[in-house]
């Protein structure tokens, strides 16, 4: 299908889900480096050069996060909508004959 009769072309909504699971996979490596990061805190004696490194890796993952929604929302652009939600081409979730 395409995007003259209101439906997506199917490489954008596989680029949509890709682009989704970016965000998602940076936010959950920032809340587990997080609680890293607390956990070489409360070490007996704090490893600080392990908090620095959990910190360094909470700063890359939330910019990965960030760039991934500016992407995210650039594909929202271009994704036609009926009221509010986007509209996606339906994939196929079964085998070829």
């Amino acid at each position: 299908m395409t995007e003259t009769n209101g439906r997506v072309p199917l490489q954008n909504s596989a680029e949509l889900v890709r682009t989704y699971s970016v965000v998602v996979n940076a936010i959950t490596a920032t809340v587990l480096n997080a609680q890293a990061g607390l956990d070489w805190l409360n070490a007996q004696p704090p490893d600080l050069e392990e908090v620095r490194r959990s910190l360094n890796t909470i700063a890359n993952d939330g910019k990965r996060a960030g760039d991934a929604i500016v992407r995210l929302r650039a594909l929202m652009k271009k994704v036609p909508t009926m009221d509010g939600a986007p509209i996606l081409e339906p994939m196929a979730l079964s085998w070829p004959k």
